[in-house]
């Protein structure tokens, strides 16, 4: 199992808890020991694997991430300017290395998200690849890869 999601749950056990300090330390090994900022606040499912030991990680502070879910390095998945909602995966996703997520984006179970990807709120996956519409409703997506 990752170290990452080992420390992730371990500082989030705490913060349940309502231990003070602790949570936030374990916060800033994972950030300066391995780059990576995935906050204890965030609702990560069990068996999620952060690749490369979770490098370049950044995880917003209210995401949340279904369980068995596959991170690469690099991933961002966070809020954007002007909308309070931030992503939500679903189970068993696969998200490919430098992929950005941001916005109020509902991922679906099973999907899979290509290296250096980006999906916001207007973009909704298709089969070959991802297209933006103009809503800027919260869409789901169901699969979004990089074209071949």
């Amino acid at each position: 199992m990752c170290t990452i999601y080992r420390l992730y749950k371990c500082a989030n056990a705490l913060h349940q808890w309502k231990v003070p300090l602790l949570p936030k330390v374990i916060f800033y090994l994972m950030r300066f020991g391995f780059g990576a900022v995935v906050p204890y606040t965030a609702l990560i499912g069990r068996n999620t694997v952060f690749q490369w030991d979770g490098l370049g990680i950044v995880i917003h502070h209210r995401a949340v991430i279904g369980m068995d879910c596959d991170i690469g390095q690099g991933v961002t998945i966070g809020g954007r300017s002007g909308y309070n909602n931030v992503p939500t995966l679903g189970d068993h996703i696969v998200v490919g290395a430098g992929a950005k997520i941001l916005g109020p984006v509902r991922i679906g179970d099973y999907a899979v998200i290509g290296a250096n990807r980006g999906c916001n709120s207007r973009c909704s996956g298709t089969r070959s690849g991802s297209r933006c519409s103009r809503s800027n409703q919260q869409t789901t997506t169901s699969r979004i890869h990089m074209p071949r």
